[in-house]
């Protein structure tokens, strides 16, 4: 069976249930442990950036970018790892496809669980949310950001890496309630956000990426660092908005006076 960032499975599987449902944001920066590197391959590339403006959350997102064929850029979250499959109920995100893409206009990156799955070939699959096949949610555009429900009250349609029930590898597409109903020993490993591959040319960033089962959810900001520019941005409670964090204003005025 394919193994998912175990460490972090095993971290959270040791982790308590939450007592009661809660709605939480939480930003997200490079040194940030909640989203990493999973897959990237040569070619695929991801930075978090300001902009492009207006970000749906905050000021920043993350970018993703695919050269060629052979380009693949993901990113892995075990957020709702042990989690049942049918206890999942909140996938969403937002897009933004850059007009400098040269690549297919129907791609942008996907939203992915990778599952365990005793009706999988192999006992595992990759589920799949692509908007350009979600119609019902509007065309894919250049240059604006646009939210994607993966789940659409369970009408959110989705393709597998392996052979499911009733629904062939790659080529079956079904809606995330037939997929439930149909695999009921699923449990989640991970999420992933990913472009590629076989997307090449593809200049994208997402950002306000929802994640939530059984009433509790965790909305992902993603953000560029930031630094102060004068000993002025100190003052006044500014230095505790800076990441990395200082100490205090006297760390942070010292920062400007070094240079950073």
């Amino acid at each position: 069976m394919k193994k998912f960032l175990v460490a972090g499975l095993l971290v959270l599987a040791a982790a308590p249930a939450a007592a009661t449902a809660a709605t939480t944001t939480q930003k997200v920066y490079s040194d940030s442990p909640s989203w990493q590197s999973y897959d990237t391959r040569p070619g695929g590339a991801f930075e978090f950036v300001p902009g492009p403006d207006p970000a749906p959350l905050g000021s920043g997102s993350l970018h993703l970018t695919t050269t060629d064929g052979a380009a693949k850029v993901s990113l892995g979250n075990t957020q709702l790892a042990g989690t049942a499959l049918g206890n999942v109920d909140e996938l969403s995100y937002e897009t933004y496809r850059s007009s400098s893409s040269t690549g297919s206009m129907a791609q942008v990156p996907s939203l992915q669980l990778a599952v365990s799955d005793p009706e999988a070939a192999d006992g595992f699959t990759t589920l799949v949310f692509e908007p350009v096949y979600n119609t019902g949610q509007g065309a894919i555009a250049n240059d604006t950001w646009q939210p994607w429900d993966a789940l659409n009250s369970g009408q959110g349609v989705w393709w597998s890496t392996h052979d499911l029930p009733n629904q062939p590898a790659f080529t079956g597409y079904s809606t995330w309630d037939a997929i439930v109903a149909a695999n009921p020993g699923a449990t989640v490993q991970g999420a992933i956000i990913n472009q590629g591959s076989g997307n090449p040319g593809i200049d994208a960033n997402v950002d306000a990426v929802t994640l939530g089962a059984s009433g509790d959810s965790t909305t992902y900001d993603f953000e560029p660092n930031s630094a102060p520019a004068s000993k002025d941005d100190c003052k006044n409670g500014g230095w505790a908005s800076f990441h990395p964090a200082f100490g205090n204003q006297g760390d942070c005025v010292s920062s400007v006076a070094s240079g950073g």
